[in-house]
């Protein structure tokens, strides 16, 4: 029992240490569970991600929730390429939003993505959604 409690407590290390280094790779779609969105409107940068297609990139909120009251929170997304990035996009809960013909290149193209809560508040909140590059 000790030796598999060891091999499970080894595996755990690894993942985390893999995890820390940000050794992911995201190719047209990312899903968040939970990240922290800073408060008074403070930006959430999001992992890189290659597109591959040229088309329209689109966001998903599930939900997001004030981290002291667990209400409701407004979230508004942006895509950027590089240090150009398009205008911000408010994602109400449940819907699927597009930010139309911009940042369409793919073939490879490396985008981020950043997220906002949509009124500044003394509190973060927590982001439950996707990011689809290539839909």
């Amino acid at each position: 029992m000790k030796k598999f409690l060891g091999v499970v407590v080894a595996v755990f290390v690894v993942a985390g240490m893999v995890n820390a280094l940000g050794v992911k790779a995201y190719t047209g779609y990312v899903g968040f569970l939970g990240v922290a969105i800073p408060n008074f409107q403070g930006i959430y940068v999001g992992p890189e991600a290659t597109k591959e297609t040229t088309s329209q990139q689109y966001a998903h909120k599930l939900h997001a929730y004030d981290n002291l009251s667990h209400d409701e929170r407004a979230i508004d997304a942006q895509v950027c390429l590089g240090s150009t990035c398009n205008s911000w996009l408010r994602l109400p809960q449940g819907q699927v939003k597009t930010w139309g013909n911009s940042m369409m290149y793919g073939n490879g193209t490396v985008y981020t993505i950043r997220l906002r809560n949509g009124t500044s508040l003394i509190t973060g909140s927590s982001f439950y959604g996707d990011w689809y590059l290539d839909y």
